[in-house]
């Protein structure tokens, strides 16, 4: 009874699971024979007549329940429907159920007992109705084992249930025989019910077992599609950045080839026109205005190579903020590069006290530089440019505002303005980068940068940079070369171009030597001093790092003098080793004037981090 019970609840539980539709009537099943042999236990026991009739009653309600559950069952199983002769004897069944509770009908109130093996065994007597109750219930699972017989060949379960249900059949009949006391049986239905549950239970279990199988095997299957998918979604979204990536290097290069081509062909035209005139043994009158447009036109290549350069530090960097520099003085820096830069007149005011900041004076100055030629190219060319630069102490660190006199910006612009190749300049006007680059140096440097206020009368960027109470403890070098004694320099440079026209440029204020490489390098300081030494980072035997490694193990004082010249810098080592040391470091191409303000510098004593 107890394990009949037990199989009912976990098949009522298994119904309920998805795909186990058609074994929602074995909890019935497993239920009603759980009750038959729970009343089928009065009969055995020494109990008074009423409770004998009560197990009795209750066993003929038990049976006929068990019956129509396996009707409904086996048609369930089989996702069909009771036919109307199978709903008739169903129905009778529940009738013969339902009789059997009522006193008289089919049971009388005489109780007689036989034995079989000691065993006592006390029913009551039928009336002449009882005497055929049997019938229906019999007829009610004929259906049943038809269904199943007849799907015996597919269903290896379905041989099983059909065998369960005649074995059955056999206990009934056995159970009939031994109530009328004329034979000396046991009563066996009781165990042909737990006989008949425990087999069906066996082929769900099966079932469970194969379902659990073919789900492993799924779920494993499921797993190998999902880690392909994912590969193949890796690699779509590793194409589709590497797509965007080519489109944004493609919009990049359009702006950048429309800004290098204009004025490189300014520079080569001017040069080919000095040229020829100078073979012909004149000079023309416009030379000098020859001369100034390409220097110029140069200018504005070396601005543009120098936002790819600062493009690729922002990204690669670590945030700098090993140096103490003037504020003031980098906003000179700043303004002279800006006037360079430009090729229309620009009026600034400066109000900067003597405020020190902490971070890279490379960045700093970068990022103001762009900000004025920003804020002087919003100007329309109706009115003359101004620039205002202020500058305070406060909470969050020094706060430099860069105001211009243009149009300002909408709304719109001036939510996007820190975006990539964003501008609002026609086609091949700018690269986009400028405001972009400018933000990114601001945050490595600690800082930030935003827009503080636009309107009709111009635009106000904030440009936020940490701050020191330490004060510089020397004064800022000169701003130019101006009166000097003779200073000797070393220039060292793989390229004989460049070297040779650094030579001639820098021969007008220095005693100049120059060498071709490390090798020649080291040669030229045996015996020799240089006030400084200007020197390559990117070149064969190890270039400049190599260079610079040896001058501090075998001439110290010589190491102090390195200015390190480059073109930029392709690799992440050459990176690290200029940010891991404290000399000099210039930014090709050069002029004279920051060539001397750098010289000043290391051949005073002086070690900052200056770049230009």
């Amino acid at each position: 009874m107890t394990v009949a019970a037990c199989l009912a609840v976990l098949g009522y539980r298994f119904a309920r699971l998805p795909g186990w539709r058609d074994q929602r009537w074995f909890w019935l099943i497993a239920a009603s024979a759980s009750l038959y042999t729970g009343f089928n236990v009065i009969v055995t026991l020494d109990v008074p007549t009423w409770a004998v009739l009560v197990g009795a009653r209750g066993s003929w309600a038990s049976l006929s329940l068990h019956v129509v559950a396996w009707s409904l069952h086996s048609a369930a199983h089989f996702h069909a429907e009771l036919g109307r002769t199978e709903r008739f004897v169903v129905a009778a069944a529940v009738a013969v159920g339902v009789a059997a509770l009522l006193p008289g009908v089919l049971l009388q109130d005489a109780v007689v007992s036989h034995q079989f093996l000691g065993v006592v065994y006390r029913e009551p007597v039928t009336t002449s109705l009882g005497s055929f109750a049997a019938l229906p219930l019999y007829g009610a699972l004929l259906a049943p084992i038809a269904r199943f017989l007849r799907r015996a060949r597919q269903r290896p379960d379905a041989r099983r249930y059909a065998a369960g249900l005649l074995l059955l059949c056999a206990c009934g009949l056995n159970d009939l025989l031994a109530s009328t006391g004329q034979y000396s049986l046991p009563y066996l239905l009781d165990i042909g019910y737990l006989l008949l549950v425990a087999l069906v239970w066996s082929v769900l279990m099966e079932r469970f077992t194969v379902a659990t199988h073919r789900l492993d095997v799924l779920s494993t299957r499921l797993e190998g599609i999902v880690a392909e998918r994912t590969r193949e979604l890796a690699k779509a979204h590793e194409a589709l950045a590497q797509a965007e990536r080519l489109a944004a290097v493609g919009r990049l290069s359009a702006g950048v080839a429309h800004e290098i081509n204009n004025p490189s062909a300014a520079v080569v035209s001017n040069l080919s026109y000095l040229k020829t005139s100078i073979a012909q043994g004149e000079l023309p009158a416009d030379a000098s205005e020859a001369v100034e447009d390409s220097l110029t036109s140069m200018g504005k290549i070396a601005r543009i190579v120098r936002q790819l350069l600062d493009t690729g530090r922002v990204a690669a960097a670590e945030t700098s903020m090993r140096s103490t520099f003037d504020v003031s003085l980098a906003v000179d820096h700043a303004v002279q590069t800006a006037r360079a830069a430009l090729d229309r007149p620009l009026e600034v005011a400066v109000e900067v006290p003597a405020l020190y900041g902490i971070g890279d004076p490379l960045m700093v100055e970068q990022v103001l530089v762009n900000l004025i030629v920003n804020g002087a190219q919003a100007v329309p060319d109706s009115r003359a440019a101004r620039i205002s630069i202020r500058a305070e102490a406060g909470a969050s660190g020094i706060k430099v505002e860069v105001s211009d006199n243009g149009g300002g910006m909408p709304e719109e612009v001036a939510r996007r303005a820190f975006e990539p190749f964003f501008s609002t300049k026609p086609f091949g006007k700018g690269t986009g980068l400028g405001l972009s680059v400018s933000l990114g140096l601001a945050k490595a440097v600690g800082g930030d940068l935003r827009v503080a206020s636009s309107t009709d009368e111009g635009t106000v960027m904030e440009l936020t940079v940490r701050s020191s109470l330490r004060l510089s403890s020397s004064p800022p070098p000169p701003s130019g070369p101006g009166a000097r004694s003779t200073q000797r320099l070393l220039v060292v440079d793989d390229d004989p171009i460049v070297r040779e026209s650094l030579s001639r440029m820098l021969g007008r204020v220095f005693e100049v030597e120059t060498a071709s490489g490390v090798t020649e390098a080291r040669r030229s300081l045996n015996g020799s001093h240089f006030d400084a030494i200007l020197c390559d980072v990117m070149m064969d035997e190890g270039g400049g790092e190599a260079f610079y490694t040896w001058l501090l193990r075998e001439r110290p004082s010589s190491a102090a003098r390195v200015i390190f010249v480059t073109g930029g810098v392709t690799d992440e080592a050459s990176r690290r080793f200029l940010d891991a040391q404290d000399q000099p470091v210039l930014y090709k191409p050069v002029d004279l004037t920051t060539v001397a303000r750098a010289v000043d510098e290391v051949s005073s004593g002086a070690s900052s981090c200056l770049s230009v």
